[in-house]
């Protein structure tokens, strides 16, 4: 697995950007309102953040890293390698699909900014805005926990010689 670059996440957000600004523009066009945003989406996407926030929280401790001094600190308790590996896997999948989602919502609270006018507008923006905010996070969140699911490298490796011999 290649790690997530932050270039490939921010042209993520830019795309899904630019299609929620024209989904909201399309329907305000069409039927002359607001696009409706749920509340569930913005309830839904800050409890998942929240949600992988404890989890980075509590695997912090548990996973090798090295301290300030560049010394390795090996935990007492380390995660599994199976759960290491899922816990890779799903900060990889929580900044991918934060930055998608969050790009989308950010593109219809932009497309809705005319409509603040009206009370439908104003609701479409408060959600819409939370919805990003939690999407955000779970994106940030979901970086650094791929950061510190990173295997520290080894000095002593780049001195030996790994290459087979004939």
């Amino acid at each position: 697995m290649r790690p997530t670059r932050v270039r490939m996440l921010l042209m993520l957000v830019a795309v899904t950007a630019a299609t929620g600004w024209a989904l909201a523009q399309v329907l305000t066009t069409l039927t002359g309102r607001a696009l409706p945003v749920p509340w569930l989406a913005s309830v839904t996407l800050l409890s998942l953040a929240v949600a992988l926030l404890i989890w980075t929280l509590l695997c912090r401790p548990r996973l090798p890293r090295r301290d300030k001094s560049g010394d390795l600190i090996r935990p007492t308790n380390p995660l599994p390698p199976l759960l290491a590996a899922r816990t890779a896997a799903l900060a990889m999948a929580a900044s991918r699909v934060g930055s998608i989602v969050g790009g989308l919502y950010l593109g219809i609270l932009i497309g809705e900014i005319p409509n603040a006018s009206t009370a439908a507008g104003r609701s479409t923006l408060l959600i819409a805005g939370l919805a990003t905010l939690g999407a955000g996070v779970m994106a940030v969140v979901g970086m650094w926990l791929e950061v510190m699911c990173r295997l520290p490298q080894d000095p002593r490796d780049d001195a030996r010689d790994t290459r087979l011999r004939p």
